[in-house]
């Protein structure tokens, strides 16, 4: 190494440093502001998620059997409002678990090229390294003797990952406790049946 590159490093030190220290300090502090917004969704009293149902009619029940079929149908409405309310509650948290994901693979991919080209411009070299993939028989190989080449390639690799792959969240909706009542009978329907007569045919023309 000559004496050129060694002074170039020994100024581009506190730099590189710096950077370390930066990124190192922002993925930290996001991890940790995320997490928490996370855990106090998690935490939310449920009382919170529903609320009060608003219930109204103009039935006055004229036995004690009556009002007892109107308070079950009040109930089940109560029971159903709230399960709808936690069910997309949810999925809320469940796509914002999935956008936190996202974001975490994104900003470690920011961090390794950020320190990457931090290292690229402090000239710091190794010996050689390879950085190789295949897929779909297709295959590729980087050589270099620059470990923050490597780290640029694998932080921007990351982060086009993070943002091509989709975020989806799928709530599907059904009747548990407020569903239509079902008809029964008392009694099974007759099966007597009378055969048609010939006289009923209209005649051919």
């Amino acid at each position: 190494m000559d004496a050129d590159t060694k002074r170039w490093q020994a100024g581009m030190a506190p730099f590189m440093t710096a950077a370390v220290v930066a990124t190192a300090l922002f993925f930290a502090i996001a991890l940790i502001w995320k997490f928490g917004n996370i855990e106090a969704r998690l935490m939310k009293p449920s009382s919170e998620f529903g609320g009060a149902a608003a219930w109204s009619t103009t039935i006055a029940p004229r036995d004690f059997n009556e009002q007892m079929r109107l308070e079950v149908v009040r109930a089940a409405y109560n029971l159903e409002r709230e399960l709808v309310a936690r069910r997309y509650e949810q999925g809320n948290l469940s796509y914002l678990n999935r956008l936190w994901t996202r974001f975490m693979g994104f900003v470690t991919g920011m961090v390794l090229a950020l320190v990457g080209a931090a290292f690229v411009l402090g000239k710091l070299e190794t010996d050689k390294s390879e950085l190789g993939a295949a897929a779909s028989g297709m295959s590729m190989t980087i050589r270099s003797t620059s470990p923050g080449l490597l780290l640029a390639v694998l932080g921007t690799c990351l982060m086009g990952l993070s943002i091509a792959l989709p975020v989806t969240v799928s709530v599907t909706d059904a009747a548990v406790y407020f569903v239509p009542p079902r008809v029964s009978y008392d009694e099974s329907p007759s099966m007597n049946s009378v055969a048609p007569s010939s006289k009923d045919e209209p005649p051919l023309k």
